[in-house]
């Protein structure tokens, strides 16, 4: 650990495939670091990087990791958001803790009704109304769980990387036909949901930016979560 004074807190979001952190004070968030979860001793190694913090905030949809981040952080003052930590009105008790958190902070910045596109693993939309009260949203697999689960389920479909660059929207071979149904059936879904939404939009998460750039609508802002984490959590450093 460092002699860093106890003047900053960590906020961590903890997704299926990666970890993304940033110290955080009055001002804002430092500079985000992500770390991926399935490498060995991640955990070991990531302690050894927070210095001498004030307060960890950790915002998990993975509970195993979760539960292994608070063993391995134990010597640190730690809080675990919850959706009672959300100030939003109408969430079910399933609601991930990330949606809550990026609806939230997206009404924050935009002060009216949004909706958030989350391209993780899972792509997730969730929209709030300008009293934030959640108006309901949707699941669907993201582009990596399309392509693997193409692979896992079939006798001969390759498995296959996303890819950055859209393919032709008739695919010659097979590589090119997978990517244009996962690019282009993934598009459109999304986009049916935009039809249907009149608000602000904004995006954030690995597939955010391919999202925003396909659509042409609202704002990409990738570390919408942890901005959410830092805000909310401010007030317990303080």
């Amino acid at each position: 650990m460092d002699s860093t004074p106890n003047t900053y807190g960590v906020a961590i979001v903890v997704g299926n495939t990666h970890l993304r952190w940033a110290k955080f004070h009055r001002p804002g968030l430092g500079a985000v670091a992500v770390t991926p979860i399935h490498t060995p001793n991640f955990c070991a190694n990531f302690a050894s990087e927070l210095g001498n913090p004030a307060l960890v905030a950790i915002a998990s949809v993975v509970p195993p990791w979760t539960t292994l981040l608070c063993q391995q952080l134990h010597n640190f003052p730690l809080h675990i958001l919850s959706l009672n930590d959300i100030p939003l009105q109408g969430m079910y008790p399933t609601l991930g803790i990330d949606r809550a958190i990026g609806a939230w902070q997206a009404g924050q910045m935009y002060g009216t009704g949004v909706l958030v596109i989350d391209g993780g693993t899972a792509i997730s939309l969730t929209a709030i109304d300008q009293h934030f009260t959640l108006v309901g949203g949707a699941i669907l697999p993201g582009r990596a769980m399309q392509l693997a689960s193409l692979h896992r389920h079939t006798a001969n479909l390759p498995h296959l990387q996303v890819s950055a660059n859209f393919p032709p929207l008739w695919g010659k071979d097979t590589s090119t036909s997978i990517h244009s149904g996962v690019n282009y059936g993934t598009i459109g879904a999304v986009g049916k949901f935009l039809e249907m939404w009149s608000g602000q939009v904004v995006f954030t998460g690995g597939d955010g930016q391919f999202l925003h750039q396909a659509l042409g609508r609202g704002d990409y802002v990738p570390d919408l979560l942890l901005l959410g984490v830092h805000h909310l959590c401010l007030p317990l450093l303080l």
